[in-house]
C-alpha cells in the first residue's frame, strides 16, 4: 500500500514497512540504538543531536520515554513522533492521566525520516533488534450504542486519530441487535485481524468470549488478543487494566493500552449453573427453545464477577436507571439500604492451591485449557443462556454460549470448606481486581493469577452493610472483620429456593434461577491488550 506525503500541518499517516526496499530503513531494524542530527524548525539550520533506544528518544537535552510512544509519522520534511506521557502527579503511583504530545523533527533526506520512523516504531512496541518493523495492525472493532449512556460511537471517534497515530486500521461495526457478537465471532475468520477491540461494557465482552467458546477452533481463537474502551457502566474489566497498570481511570489511558500492542494473559471463569435457569430465550443454533431440563446444568463463560444478594440486587435493579450512568448503582445502593433485607444460602468453596491441578503448575495456562475441555467435554448441546424477559446486557437483551451438561457427568473436585452461616447480606467474587471504577473488590489481584477473590457478608445490619459497601471503593473491606474475603479455586451458592430468583448476577448479567451455581477459574487461557506486568 503505498503511501502519500502531506504537509506538516496536515494529517501524517504511518509509514508502511516495505520489505523489498532496502534504502526504506532496513538498517533502522536491526540496531540496539540510533543517533543523528535533526532540525526543530523547518526553516532553521541549527541540528540537535537526536538518539534512541530501548528506554528514551533524546532530543536534545530533552527526555521523552520510550513506554509513553505509540508510533511516529513520515511528514514532507521529516517525521513526527506520537507520545502519551502521564502528567505529574495524579491518583496513581506513576502518574496522573495521559495527554497526546507530539514531537516534530525535519529532515531533507526522506530515506533517513523513513529508517527513523521504522526504528521508533519498533522501539515503541518493544519488538526485539532485528525482527521486522511493524506495519498496520488491522484491529475489528464493535461499537455497542446502547450501552452505558450511549456514548460508546462518540468514544469510537475519539479513538480513531489515536489509531492513526499507532498505525492501527480499525473496521467499524456498530452493534444494532441481541447477540450480534457472539454470532459473529463464532464464524469469523479471525486470522484476517491483529485482535478485536470492543467498544461497550463488559457485558459485550461476554458475548465477544462466549462466541469463542462457540467456535470448533477455541482453543487457538481464544488466544487472539481483544482490547476493550469504557463505553458501558460498569467498565470493570478495563479498569482492572488500568488498575494493574498503575495508570489513571480515564478514556485516554484506557485507549493507551490498545495502542501500545502489549498483551498480558487473563484468567477465565466459567459459571455452572445447576437445574437451569427459569426462563430460556430462542436458540441461535436451533429455531426452537425449551426450558433447561431440572436434571442438566448449564455452563456460561465469563471473565469478571460473581454477585449474589444485595449487590445484584443494585447491580441488576438498577436497570431503571441506566440514565444515570456509573451513578445509578449508588443511587439505588441508598434506596435499598433504607430496606434492607438478608438473603439464605448455604455457601461451599475450595480454598486456593487445593484445586484440581494438571501439568507442573496449578497456575498455569495448560491447567486452564485442561479444565476448559474438561467442560466441553462433557457438552450435550448448545444454546443460548436462559435469561428472564428483562434481562438487559449493556442496552441489548443478550444471550452469552452456554453448555448443557447431563447431570451424571463427570463432575469437578468437591468443595472442601463450608460457611457455617446461612444468613448472607452479599456474596461477592471477582477474579481480576475492580468490578467498577467504584468498586475495588480485590485490590491484590492480578489479571492471571488463577485465584478467584470471593468475599461475603454474614447476618443482615444496616451499619455493617452500609460500612462494607463504602470500603468496597477503595478496597480497605478486606481489612473489615465483618467482611470475610478469600481465595479460591472455586466455589458454590445454593439458594434458598424462596430467595433466589433475580438475585445472580454473573458478570453484571441477570441470571434467574432457583438453582444453585459454581464457579471455576481457567488460569491464563485470555489474552488481552495490556500494558500492566
Amino acid at each position: 500500500m503505498a503511501s502519500e506525503r502531506n504537509d506538516d500541518d496536515e494529517k501524517a499517516r504511518p509509514l508502511l514497512w516495505d520489505g523489498n526496499n532496502p534504502s526504506a530503513g532496513h538498517g533502522g531494524s536491526n540496531i540496539d540504538s540510533l543517533r543523528s542530527k535533526f532540525n526543530l524548525y523547518s526553516n532553521s539550520s541549527k541540528e540537535v543531536d537526536v538518539s534512541i533506544s530501548a528506554g528514551a528518544l533524546m532530543v536534545g537535552k530533552i527526555r521523552y520515554d520510550v513506554k509513553d510512544i505509540v508510533g511516529a509519522t513520515t511528514t514532507k520534511n521529516g517525521f513526527v513522533v506520537h507520545s502519551y506521557p502521564k502528567a505529574a502527579g495524579g491518583c496513581c503511583s506513576s502518574g496522573g492521566a495521559r495527554s497526546y504530545k507530539s514531537i516534530r523533527l525535519f529532515c531533507r533526506d526522506s530515506n533517513k525520516s523513513q529508517m527513523w520512523v521504522t526504528s521508533i516504531c519498533r522501539f515503541a512496541r518493544d519488538l526485539p533488534p532485528g525482527s521486522n518493523p511493524p506495519g498496520v495492525r488491522k484491529m475489528l472493532c464493535y461499537v455497542n450504542p446502547f450501552s452505558g449512556t450511549g456514548s460508546a460511537p462518540q468514544m469510537m471517534e475519539r479513538a480513531k486519530p489515536m489509531f492513526q497515530h499507532a498505525g492501527i486500521e480499525p473496521t467499524i461495526i456498530e452493534t444494532k441487535k441481541a447477540n450480534q457478537v457472539r454470532e459473529d465471532i463464532a464464524k469469523l475468520n479471525l486470522e484476517e485481524w491483529d485482535g478485536v477491540i470492543i467498544v461497550s461494557g463488559d457485558g459485550l465482552v461476554v458475548e465477544y468470549i462466549n462466541g469463542i467458546m462457540d467456535r470448533k477452533d477455541w482453543e487457538s481463537a481464544i488466544a487472539r488478543p481483544f482490547g476493550v474502551i469504557p463505553g458501558g457502566s460498569g467498565n470493570g474489566l478495563v479498569h482492572s487494566f488500568n488498575h494493574v497498570a498503575e495508570e489513571a481511570i480515564d478514556e485516554i489511558s484506557s485507549i493507551f493500552h490498545i495502542l501500545k500492542g502489549k498483551t498480558h494473559r487473563l484468567d477465565l471463569l466459567s459459571y455452572e449453573i445447576s437445574g437451569g435457569a427459569q426462563s430460556s430465550s430462542s436458540s441461535s443454533s436451533s429455531s426452537s427453545s425449551s426450558p433447561s431440563s431440572p436434571s442438566s446444568s448449564v455452563v456460561v463463560y465469563g471473565f469478571l464477577s460473581l454477585a449474589w444478594g444485595l449487590i445484584a440486587d443494585i447491580d441488576l435493579n438498577s436497570e431503571v436507571i441506566r440514565c444515570c450512568g456509573s451513578a445509578r448503582f449508588t443511587l439505588w445502593a441508598i434506596f435499598r439500604l433504607c430496606c434492607s433485607k438478608s438473603y439464605q444460602a448455604t455457601l461451599k468453596y475450595t480454598p486456593s492451591g487445593e484445586g484440581w491441578k494438571y501439568g507442573s503448575s496449578n497456575n498455569s495456562r495448560e491447567q486452564g485449557i485442561h479444565t476448559l475441555k474438561t467442560l466441553r467435554n462433557r457438552k450435550t448441546v448448545v444454546t443460548n443462556e436462559p435469561k428472564s424477559a428483562n434481562s438487559i446486557n449493556d442496552g441489548q437483551p443478550e444471550a452469552a454460549a452456554e453448555q448443557k451438561i447431563p447431570s451424571g457427568g463427570r463432575s469437578s473436585r468437591p468443595m472442601s470448606e463450608t460457611v457455617a452461616c446461612k444468613i448472607f447480606t452479599l456474596i461477592y467474587a471477582s477474579s481480576p481486581p475492580r468490578v467498577s471504577d467504584e468498586i475495588l473488590l480485590a485490590p491484590k489481584a492480578k489479571l492471571d493469577d488463577g485465584k478467584i477473590h470471593l468475599s461475603y457478608l454474614e447476618g443482615s445490619n444496616c451499619c455493617s452493610t452500609l460500612c462494607g459497601l463504602l470500603r468496597l471503593e477503595d478496597g480497605t473491606h478486606e481489612k473489615d472483620p465483618r467482611f470475610k474475603s478469600i481465595q479460591v479455586d472455586q466455589f458454590r451458592v445454593e439458594t434458598d429456593s424462596k430467595t433466589a430468583a433475580a438475585l445472580y448476577s454473573l458478570d453484571g448479567e441477570r441470571l434467574d434461577t432457583n438453582g444453585a451455581v459454581t464457579v471455576r477459574i481457567h488460569p491464563k487461557v485470555l489474552n488481552v491488550f495490556c500494558i500492566g506486568n
